[in-house]
């Protein structure tokens, strides 16, 4: 395809955890606003709010879908916008290997592009990677031994391999991939940390991307909160008794899997249990994970910000978070799993069968807690709702 003029064009990389929810909440909220001033933001090719349909694409990933948009279906939707300036975001760009950038390098040749990089310090990264990894249901270790497995070059989790759930976290040798396919002085990297940014970080972003007044830019909320200690012990206990549970065949089991770990999540979210601030950095793990990236951290820094340090921010010892699955008491599991059985119950309505064997294998795993039977015991009318879901769908 021919372009008269090579448009400008931003590519919004990531990485995760860098406030890219804000970003792309703002530009899809407000993106008539953006519009107005220069900035398309193409509604073609979103998951949700980012572009990770396109970045499937590039992967050739099973969860990319034709009908949310093609790459070749923005560039269209590009060519009938007459803004001067393009965004594209998504955090999961940044798990594109070599060839994979190459390719996208080549769709894109007719556009001049800016890849934008944000990198958050490698230990911060993994304790909220790790955090949504395990809100999300899966097995995981605990985050110790998940840290520990570093060593060994062992940081994927068993059933998201083929995800790529851990992007690249040697900072030199990614941004350089990045670098070869769209040329060094095309690339801007930016440091995640509050003191370096100017002065929030969708301010920061639109700056990068030249805009020079930003007095009209929309004020940014804070988004895609990392669960408290609690809500993510529980969840992860609960992940390794009741996952394993579910065979196969029982089709969309999964869905019903993530139906009951939401509802539990917004119910401790709204008992206070993610009130406390997640903390699990020790200094032992900060230096064990930043001595690992220490020499690639400098190689960018003085590549790309003329500078030694790419992290300016010192390490602060905070005090660490830690919650014993033991240590919840049924009164509490209760407040948080009825609610979840509730949602379950509410959708059981149109296949006995699948709901039947639900209950039977995951409802067990919970149910079979003496604690939690006890409680249950001395509380009729729950008793009587789960029995006469047990009796109706086992």
């Amino acid at each position: 395809m021919a372009v008269t003029s090579k448009r400008k064009l931003y590519l919004h990389i990531g990485y995760h955890k860098t406030g890219t929810t804000a970003i792309q909440t703002a530009l899809v909220q407000e993106n008539q606003l953006f519009l107005d001033h220069g900035y398309h933001y193409p509604q073609t090719g979103l998951q949700g709010r980012g572009h990770a349909n396109l970045a499937w694409e590039v992967r050739h990933f099973r969860r990319f879908s034709r009908v949310n948009g093609t790459l070749a279906d923005v560039i269209k939707n590009i060519e009938r916008v007459a803004a001067p300036r393009v965004i594209i975001s998504s955090e999961e760009f940044c798990k594109c290997n070599r060839a994979e950038i190459e390719s996208l390098a080549q769709t894109l040749q007719d556009y001049d592009v800016m890849v934008i990089i944000y990198l958050r310090r490698q230990d911060q990264l993994l304790q909220s990677l790790w955090a949504q990894v395990t809100k999300t249901g899966h097995q995981i270790d605990s985050f110790p031994d998940w840290i520990n497995s570093l060593n060994d070059g062992q940081t994927s989790i068993p059933d998201l391999a083929e995800e790529r759930v851990i992007p690249p976290l040697n900072y030199a040798a990614a941004v350089a991939d990045w670098a070869s396919a769209f040329g060094q002085e095309n690339i801007r990297v930016r440091p995640y940390e509050r003191s370096q940014l100017n002065p929030n970080i969708l301010i920061d972003f639109m700056q990068i991307c030249d805009l020079e007044d930003t007095s009209w830019v929309p004020a940014v909320g804070e988004s895609n909160v990392t669960p408290g200690i609690k809500t993510l012990e529980t969840i992860r206990y609960l992940a390794t008794k009741m996952k394993d549970s579910l065979s196969s065949d029982m089709g969309d089991h999964n869905r019903f899997y993530a139906v009951f770990i939401n509802t539990l999540r917004e119910t401790a979210n709204g008992i206070g249990w993610n009130d406390q601030k997640l903390s699990l950095i020790t200094p032992e793990i900060y230096q064990q994970v930043m001595t690992l990236f220490a020499e690639g951290n400098r190689e960018v820094a003085r590549t790309y910000l003329d500078r030694e340090e790419l992290f300016l921010e010192p390490f602060q010892e905070k005090p660490i978070t830690a919650f014993d699955i033991n240590d919840l008491t049924a009164e509490e599991a209760i407040e948080v799993i009825g609610p979840a059985f509730a949602e379950i119950l509410h959708k059981a309505s149109g296949s006995a069968h699948l709901y039947g064997r639900l209950y039977s294998r995951f409802g067990g795993q919970l149910l079979g807690h003496r604690r939690l039977l006890h409680f249950i015991e001395r509380h009729p009318q729950l008793a009587r709702t789960l029995r006469a879901f047990y009796r109706r769908f086992a």
